[in-house]
């Protein structure tokens, strides 16, 4: 057992995290072969991403949690705390967090499930006021991950109580049923209407390569959805705000960012012929997709274009000061300050070869 650990971070999981997060629900138990870890978590980023959630100590993945609201119940499920860091509360903090979110949409009530034989778990569920519903838990797999279930019934009847193995339960921890967050049984029979749409399975890697694409009304919707971290919102204006701006103002270039044809982030330039200074206005990465490399290939991208404009000699952005601030990612790229500081934010420039002072 960790004897000590630094302030954990809590936050929604990324692409960057899959790795580790997989090592995570092996050393819990969580995997079976009819079930693709990496196929649930890409699954899950298409579906109510933002319920997707990760403790870390530094850049490792120590516990996990992933919940989803039908607009009937919420479900919780690969509820996974690494056994050198149980009995800290990371599995209550999960939970809690998990609730909150499902509650702030709505959701009155939670289930989940445990596999047969992992009681031991439940101590655990009932402290937080979870009690064992009187129902069957079924279900019926419609895209098949690997091979089928070689021991119990995938229709067996299951513990209708909690899922996967938490930071306060004991450490004997049998595998759970570990389906995608928003297929599953509830405790009202529900129609076959009911069921959620098979959503598009999101297949990126840090290897994907990157273009900048233009919007129109048939993509607008994908970069209307993406969205940086919670903690991040007061450093860039949403994206469908400065699309609205883009389209009042003459000097605007737009463009979505991709990762091979999956739309990841936006950007915006304020591209003004007559003057050899150009703004970068906007730029995001959404948060499902920071960590891989993208906002560096789209920054390096956008030079490119900037380079072949009328008399271009440098390209200027400006950064919110303070903890989290985008600042220091400019500076990586080569970005430097230039003393002048517009209705607070720091103005950064980078010079193009040839010009430098």
């Amino acid at each position: 057992m960790i004897e000590s650990v630094s302030t954990l971070e809590y936050r929604s999981f990324r692409l960057a995290d899959e790795a580790g997060v997989r090592r995570l629900w092996d050393r819990c138990e969580l995997t079976r072969p009819w079930n693709d870890p990496a196929k649930d978590m890409r699954r899950k980023l298409q579906v109510q991403p933002e319920h997707f959630q990760v403790a870390l100590d530094g850049d490792r993945p120590v516990g996990s949690v992933m919940a989803g609201y039908d607009g009937h119940r919420g479900w919780v499920y690969y509820v996974a705390v690494d056994p050198d860091y149980r009995r800290r509360g990371i599995g209550r903090r999960l939970m809690e967090m998990a609730e909150k979110a499902l509650k702030a949409q709505g959701c009155p009530k939670v289930n989940l499930q445990v596999r047969r034989g992992n009681t031991a778990v439940l101590d655990f569920y009932e402290k937080l006021g979870y009690k064992s519903d009187d129902v069957v838990g079924m279900g019926r797999r419609l895209i098949a991950d690997g091979p089928t279930d070689d021991g119990s019934s995938r229709n067996s009847p299951s513990v209708s109580a909690g899922s996967g193995s938490v930071g306060n339960a004991p450490s004997t921890n049998a595998p759970t049923e570990s389906e995608g967050a928003t297929n599953a049984a509830t405790d009202e029979a529900p129609s076959p209407e009911a069921a959620p749409p098979i959503q598009a399975q999101i297949s990126v890697s840090r290897d994907s390569t990157v273009t900048l694409r233009e919007i129109d009304e048939d993509t607008l919707g994908n970069y209307l959805r993406l969205s940086v971290r919670p903690d991040q919102k007061h450093f860039v204006a949403d994206n469908s705000v400065s699309i609205a701006q883009a389209h009042f103002s003459e000097h605007a270039w737009f463009r979505g960012v991709c990762a091979d044809d999956t739309p990841v982030g936006f950007l915006m330039l304020h591209d003004d012929a007559e003057k050899p200074e150009y703004f970068l206005w906007r730029f995001m990465i959404d948060h499902r997709f920071q960590g891989l490399g993208y906002g560096e290939k789209a920054i390096r991208l956008m030079v490119d274009h900037v380079k072949t404009r009328p008399a271009a000699t440098c390209l200027e952005t400006s950064a919110v000061p303070g903890e989290g601030s985008p600042q220091a990612f400019y500076e990586t790229l080569g970005f430097r300050p230039t003393g002048d500081v517009d209705e607070g934010e720091v103005v950064l420039r980078l010079e193009f070869d040839g010009n430098r002072s």
